[in-house]
């Protein structure tokens, strides 16, 4: 994937990082397609986070370098189609890595862009 599509895509995840611990409603349904149940959901996968204003993702400048021999973030090919790509990226509490963010991030017009997941620790 090509540096442009790389720091897209990372700059969507670092907005859609500050709205979830903004606990930005509005942002969250209106850019990310995000329910108020759905967000429910979400806020419980990380509850044991006293202080979610610690998390983070990777330093832009370590997109390729990264956890076990992965790099901080990885997009992969889904359903052999050229219109959305899977991807996961590192999450830090502070400076210590602890989860990935998985999800979709779209190529064309698709509303939204980014679909999330779910946070896996």
């Amino acid at each position: 994937m090509d540096k442009k599509l790389r720091t897209d895509i990372y700059n969507t995840l670092s907005n859609f990082l500050e709205s979830y611990k903004a606990k930005d409603t509005q942002t969250l349904a209106g850019r990310y397609d995000i329910s108020d149940g759905f967000l429910e959901e979400i806020y419980e996968m990380l509850d044991f986070i006293e202080d979610k204003s610690n998390l983070t993702l990777f330093p832009i400048e370590e997109m390729d370098k990264g956890e076990g021999g992965k790099s901080n973030l990885e997009i992969f090919v889904m359903n052999n189609t050229d219109e959305v790509v899977g991807i996961e990226a590192s999450l830090y509490e502070g400076k210590e890595y602890f989860a990935v963010i998985k999800g979709e991030y779209y190529l064309n017009n698709h509303f939204p862009k980014f679909v999330f997941h779910y946070f896996s620790t």
